[in-house]
Parts: structure tokens; C-alpha cells; sequence
């Protein structure tokens, strides 16, 4: 696990949670001041759920 580099365009996020919702991995925590936290990018193993699932086209996964 954790060869990935988690991605969130801040300009775009509302920290809906959707992503927080999908993730397998618990890669994410609750946001902060309206946006979304990354708090254990270690733990993704790029499904690439997460990107489905924001429905403001803020998060990419990169190979790290």
C-alpha cells in the first residue's frame, strides 16, 4: 500500500465528504474550514473511488 499521491484542488472542494464516504482505506478525515483532509495518504491504494465519487472533480490519485 501507499505508493500514491492524493491530490485535492482546494479551489475546487466543498468538503462534502463524498470521498471520506467511498474510501476503503479511511484515507480521509472530516474537513476542515469546508474543505477535505488527508490525513493518511500512506493507506491509499489507488482505486480510485474517491475521484469517481466528488462530484466537484477535486481529487486526482498520482502514482507517488
Amino acid at each position: 500500500m501507499g505508493d500514491y499521491k492524493v491530490i485535492i484542488d482546494f479551489d475546487l472542494c466543498t468538503g462534502c465528504g463524498e470521498c471520506k464516504a467511498v474510501c476503503p482505506s479511511e484515507v480521509y478525515d472530516d474537513p476542515v474550514n469546508g474543505k477535505t483532509v488527508v490525513a493518511r495518504e500512506d493507506d491509499c491504494v489507488g482505486c480510485q473511488a474517491c475521484v469517481s465519487a466528488c462530484p466537484e472533480e477535486a481529487i486526482t490519485i498520482e502514482d507517488a
